[in-house]
């Protein structure tokens, strides 16, 4: 279990949060978000009977939620291999560093449906593609350019 997950404060200004049903729908949202059960793919196998005991709801309710969800766009649901992945998911929690990336591709591994697989998948490389452009382009603009290099240098002669 995480001690620790991003949650957006955007998500109070969500069209498709508040297009949800009801609040049943949006405390699920947040469950699926925050659960004990997510990991740091955004997707993972929730067992229902589990989300409804933690909920305090049914399993029918949630499985109805999980739905609702699943067609606004909010959640990919798997009901044959009970499996949810977050939509969005690497754009607040992109991968940090190498090994974050290659834990994330573990978690992803692990997911028995192969159409959350797939997806998560290319959403992972999508954001670790983000993360190393990010990197590139920092150390170019903290990197001195060639100009800068020939008149340090110049600059270093005529001192001597």
């Amino acid at each position: 279990m995480r001690d620790f997950t991003m949650v957006s404060p955007r998500i109070w200004m969500s069209p498709k949060f508040w297009a949800l049903p009801s609040n049943e729908e949006r405390f699920v949202y947040l469950y699926v978000l925050t659960g004990q059960h997510q990991n740091g793919a955004g997707a993972y196998h929730l067992p229902v009977g589990y989300a409804a005991a933690d909920l305090r709801s049914t399993p029918v309710a949630v499985t109805a939620a999980l739905g609702e969800l699943n067609q606004a766009g909010l959640i990919e649901f798997d009901p044959a291999t009970s499996e949810v992945l977050i939509v969005g998911w690497f754009d607040l929690c992109k991968p940090q560093n190498a090994k974050h990336y290659e834990g994330v591709k573990r978690r992803i591994a692990q997911l028995l449906s192969a159409r959350l697989r797939d997806i998560a998948e290319a959403d992972a490389a999508r954001a670790w593609a983000e993360c190393e452009a990010g990197r590139a382009a920092r150390a170019l603009q903290a990197a001195p350019s060639s100009s800068q290099r020939s008149m340090s240098s110049v600059l270093l002669r005529n001192v001597k």
